[in-house]
């Protein structure tokens, strides 16, 4: 951006004392705030985190799955199986390190995304004050971000003209609605023959799945939900108390959270699937359901998913 001092000023306006002098103003930080390339940029940029923060959350339950397998086992391990693991461990630790600074330390991953992103943009910014300042006879155009200006008549802020120039190729947009977060928790398998056949991660994947293709959708990442679950040691399929349902869809900003039971009868599988909203702490429907087999219990859910969208 242009950053120019009083003493520049001052300068500027002895070496032209002949001349005429115009000086406009413009405020670069609603610049970037309404240009409409800068919100595409941080969108790209938000999309970028979200990958790099669900690789590193994946390592880091890899490691805590890991330490958490070692403690319970070490008692049981000779000199030199202790030793192995304790360096797996290690290795663990140094690559989610690594991982983390590549990504988030100084000149890392996101920083320079964030520089490829905002280099253009900030290129189209000034041609644009150029632009702006020959067309409008401005000999000198200061920067209100930087500037600190006080005082100046009407007239001399060409914020409003920059911006227009800015956005002339974009056409006018309606205000985007923002896409609803859902969690999915494990589901609690109710009976032997459930927690035989794994129906719990069956019927929550299968939710998942088909909640994931509905519009205006954003689904969080099961492996957030499984390390907010290992912060509070509890394990996946528990049943979970109301209370931390709720506390968990804050603390991951979800907007609905999903929960419930799956049981299964002979060949005949009943599920549970309960909406919530962690926000208001209440329970928005409930629905219950049976299929005639494992096999059928996509479809089964495929309905119930249809009842729970027209709630969200």
């Amino acid at each position: 951006m242009i950053r120019n001092s009083l003493l520049l000023i001052m300068l500027l306006m002895v070496s032209i004392v002949a001349k005429e002098v115009k000086i406009g103003y413009i405020d670069s930080k609603r610049i970037y705030q309404e240009f409409q390339e800068t919100a595409s940029a941080k969108t790209s940029l938000d999309k970028e985190m979200a990958k790099y923060k669900e690789a590193a959350d994946s390592l880091k339950i890899r490691l805590d799955s890991a330490e958490t397998e070692y403690e319970s086992q070490k008692l049981m391990l000779s000199d030199v199986g202790k030793a192995t693991k304790q360096s797996e461990i290690e290795q663990m630790r140094k690559e989610y390190a690594q991982y983390l600074e590549s990504v988030w330390g100084k000149g890392g991953k996101i920083e320079q995304k964030n520089r490829e992103l905002i280099t253009p943009i900030v290129t189209k910014i000034n041609e644009a004050v150029n632009k702006i300042a020959k067309e409008e006879g401005f000999s000198i155009v200061l920067d209100a971000a930087e500037s600190k200006i006080v005082y100046a008549e009407l007239g001399l802020d060409l914020t409003d003209l920059v911006v227009q120039e800015l956005n002339k190729e974009y056409k006018p947009i309606e205000p985007a609605t923002r896409e609803k977060r859902i969690l999915v928790f494990p589901f609690f398998e109710g009976n032997t023959e459930a927690q035989q056949e794994k129906l719990g991660e069956l019927t929550r994947a299968n939710l998942f799945a088909l909640i994931r293709t509905q519009p205006k959708i954003e689904m969080i990442s099961k492996g957030n939900v499984s390390s907010a679950l290992q912060t509070r040691s509890i394990t996946e399929g528990t049943r979970l108390e109301e209370k931390i349902i709720y506390e968990i869809g804050r603390e991951l900003q979800a907007d609905y959270v999903i929960s419930g039971t799956v049981t299964r009868q002979g060949k005949r599988v009943e599920v549970e699937v309960v909406l919530s909203d962690p926000a208001k702490q209440i329970t928005i429907i409930t629905e219950k359901d049976e299929a005639p087999r494992a096999e059928e219990l996509r479809e089964t859910l495929s309905g119930i998913v249809a009842k729970l969208i027209k709630k969200i």
